[in-house]
């Protein structure tokens, strides 16, 4: 039951995630097109001691750095990505790209409530099956995907061992959700924590199942209004000298 409602957990994450990857990779295929096939037919109808309105020069100096210096693009790109991938493995990467993820607009929180629902699943299971408090949260901390709330966990367990309740720490660490705090309380108090974790995962579970759905549907025109304004500007970027040609004659 823990694998499946793990599988669902990213199942709805890429369902949110899969269209705006698309897009933006159809994006940047239809960019380095235009700069690569349509900006040097472009430049053919241009004097050479002709002035350049200053988009249009923009725009063809960055299509003869991509088709002179193709290889210097990839090897970048490559070598930004394997820097990411490292630095983002340290610790201080993980807790800067946590800080940040949760911050993203339409996707943060998303990614909290993922994070949340990872967290309070495994900790009921794992409580329900007789492991002891310190152990069980020790196991949840890391298997919620988030350093933060692996290092607000930890010292969790440091405040428990000085004789506190489960509430009170994961109150006073500032990142855990009021109702996690109350649930946790009342399952304290009530001697069912397991069963209140639970509801409390399935509550998270439910809503990131209705944010995925919701959240295409919010950013599909936005993507498509972004690539837009992107061709929208290279083409009328390459018109401008045209139409000043044009105005020039015709006067």
């Amino acid at each position: 039951e823990q694998m499946e409602r793990e599988k669902a957990l990213r199942d709805n994450i890429k369902s949110a995630t899969f269209y705006p990857i698309v897009v933006l990779c159809f994006a940047i295929l239809v960019v380095l097109g235009m700069l690569i096939g349509v900006v040097p037919v472009f430049m053919k109808f241009f004097p050479p001691d002709m002035v350049l309105p200053l988009p249009t020069g923009i725009i063809i100096g960055i299509s003869n750095s991509v088709r002179s210096f193709w290889y210097l693009y990839i090897i970048g790109v490559i070598a930004l990505v394997n820097g990411i991938r490292y630095y983002l493995r340290t610790p201080t990467g993980s807790r800067s790209w946590d800080k940040i993820r949760f911050k993203l607009p339409a996707f943060g929180p998303l990614l909290y409530r993922v994070v949340m629902a990872r967290f309070t699943r495994t900790l009921s299971t794992l409580l329900a099956g007789g492991i002891p408090v310190l152990q069980a949260l020790e196991t949840s901390g890391p298997a919620s995907g988030s350093i933060l709330v692996a290092e607000a966990v930890e010292n969790t367990c440091e405040k428990i061992q000085e004789g506190k309740s489960l509430a009170d720490p994961l109150e006073e660490s500032g990142f855990f959700a009021p109702m996690v705090v109350h649930m946790v309380a009342v399952g304290e108090e009530s001697g069912n924590l397991p069963d209140m974790l639970s509801r409390v995962s399935g509550f998270y579970e439910e809503e990131v199942a209705t944010m995925a759905k919701g959240l295409t549907s919010v950013i599909e025109p936005l993507l498509i209004i972004i690539v837009g304004c992107v061709v929208g500007f290279m083409v009328i970027a390459m018109y401008l000298p045209i139409f000043h040609v044009v105005t020039t004659v015709g006067g």
